[in-house]
């Protein structure tokens, strides 16, 4: 029995593979746990510069493979990518992508579960936050928490 592709694949591969394959910069973005409003509000603010457009990371790699593209270097480019999103350019270099893409990154409370890109360090004593459900918030990522005077603590 011969497997069926769906019919929007062959498409989108190709339109991946017009993408890659032309001149100009290419890079991978890995955007999980990226919000959908973040990340609307850097593609519009990137509209123009650039071009960004997500896919599977097998449909990139068929792309690739068809752009007639090493191989090794997009392996790189996916390593450690979750949800990767394939960004070109031709009006930049490499190191002016990078420097527009960090100016679109947003910061965000990370949510339980998620790893932190940064050490979060909560120091012992009183807080500023009154009695509430950020006890329960605080016992859920297992940091002791209990109200004194009035406080969180």
């Amino acid at each position: 029995m011969i497997p069926k592709v769906a019919g929007w694949k062959p498409d989108r591969v190709g339109e991946l593979k017009d993408i890659v394959g032309r001149e100009g910069i290419v890079g991978v973005v890995d955007i999980s746990g990226v919000p959908a409003k973040n990340m609307l509000d850097m593609r519009s603010s990137l509209r123009g510069m650039l071009t960004m457009t997500m896919a599977k990371k097998s449909l990139i790699r068929l792309a690739w493979k068809e752009a007639g593209l090493s191989e090794e270097n997009l392996e790189k480019l996916l390593e450690g990518a979750i949800q990767p999103c394939v960004v070109h350019t031709d009006s930049l270099n490499c190191y002016e992508l990078f420097d527009e893409l960090e100016k679109t990154r947003q910061g965000r409370a990370a949510k339980e579960g998620e790893i932190a890109p940064e050490d979060i360090i909560v120091e012992a004593g009183p807080t500023e936050f009154g009695p509430g459900p950020i006890v329960g918030e605080f016992n859920a990522v297992g940091i002791p928490a209990k109200i004194d005077k009035g406080a969180v603590a």
